[in-house]
């Protein structure tokens, strides 16, 4: 939009609420605090901001210069009801979906691509990575990468961009469309999430979910070796993670049992990330109420413990504690995301 030769901004429009009970706005926030939360825990390049109808107007205007000649690219343009977001372009970004449509229109996979991705997932670090994700994922009810049970359904959604040293799983797209009552952060929380939610406080429900992840990794590489290029490929041998490796299709899928322990050190630092993001966000929302003058020298209190700190309250009113008056613009921490917190023992 500013003619740049390379690009700096992604646009996507995310599809508002399907549902009654959860509304436009519950999604913007929705969209926001999976976005802050990502950021945070996970990859600082994760910055989704909900556009202001005047850039909207100015990317639409634009894109319908552009894409004059391509009128099919254009049809999203039309879609109502669309949540229009932008964030930082990510260069060298790849997927981990393999599959492709050959000329018949039949799906199938390249060996190449196969043994890449086998080699992405022999690093201890890329377990880690994902663990980290996929914990912001849980917290959030964002079942477009795993569902809650570890099942790998979408495998577009594990991203890598490329480092340095080979490859960084990167936790891009924070939003689940398909709006469950899992995704609403801005209601309160939901027996059916705290089921989910206990992920990350069993550990034996993170192993279970760990196990069932890297299962999942594996049986797609063995689907995909099914579908290679040429009716198939029996096995194939490489090196990667420092060791030759061989790899049959008719095997059992459970040659990445060896990373379960990384992705729950994964899991749990992203856990411990979430804490520590959020109970900041406490700290800093606390100190935006203003003073009247005979409460200058008066400690507050209203019960939100966080340990050996002092006491602290959350905006999570619109009206001021006894003493303080409501700034002009209040930024408040959801309703869903303070339940999660206390179903964590995180604030009282």
């Amino acid at each position: 939009m500013q003619g740049q030769n390379k690009p700096t901004i992604t646009v996507k429009g995310e599809n508002k609420a399907d549902r009654d009970t959860i509304t436009i706005a519950d999604t913007e926030i929705a969209i926001k605090w999976s976005s802050k939360l990502m950021k945070n825990v996970s990859d600082s390049q994760v910055n989704t901001k909900i556009m202001e109808p005047t850039e909207v107007h100015i990317f639409k205007t634009k894109a319908r210069e552009l894409l004059v000649r391509e009128p099919d690219k254009l049809l999203p343009l039309s879609i109502g009801g669309l949540i229009w977001v932008k964030m930082p372009y990510v260069n060298d970004l790849s997927n981990a979906d393999l599959f492709f449509k050959n000329k018949n229109n039949n799906w199938e996979t390249a060996v190449k691509g196969i043994k890449d991705l086998f080699r992405r997932f022999s690093y201890p670090n890329t377990w880690i990575q994902l663990g980290r994700i996929l914990a912001v994922d849980i917290f959030d009810g964002n079942w477009d990468r795993f569902n809650s049970s570890g099942g790998w359904d979408n495998n577009g959604n594990v991203m890598f961009q490329k480092a340095a040293n080979g490859y960084r799983v990167t936790g891009l797209d924070t939003f689940d469309v398909k709006n469950t009552p899992d995704t609403n952060l801005n209601q309160p929380l939901s027996p059916q999430v705290q089921q989910h939610l206990q992920i990350l406080m069993s550990d034996i429900r993170m192993r279970e979910y760990a196990t069932n992840v890297t299962t999942e990794i594996a049986g797609f590489i063995l689907k995909a070796m099914g579908n290679a290029v040429g009716g198939g490929i029996d096995d194939f041998k490489m090196k990667a993670g420092g060791r030759k490796i061989t790899i049959t299709r008719k095997g059992e899928p459970d040659f990445f049992y060896g990373y379960i322990d990384d992705l729950c050190t994964g899991l749990k630092e992203g856990r411990d990330e979430i804490k520590r993001y959020l109970l900041e966000k406490v700290r800093q929302y606390d100190s935006q109420w203003i003073p009247t003058s005979r409460s200058l020298s008066t400690p507050r209190s209203t019960g939100f413990s966080m340990g050996s700190n002092k006491h602290s309250d959350i905006a999570v009113k619109t009206s001021a504690p006894a003493g303080f008056t409501t700034p002009s613009s209040l930024k408040t921490i959801p309703q869903g995301i303070t339940d999660r917190m206390r179903y964590f023992r995180w604030i009282v």
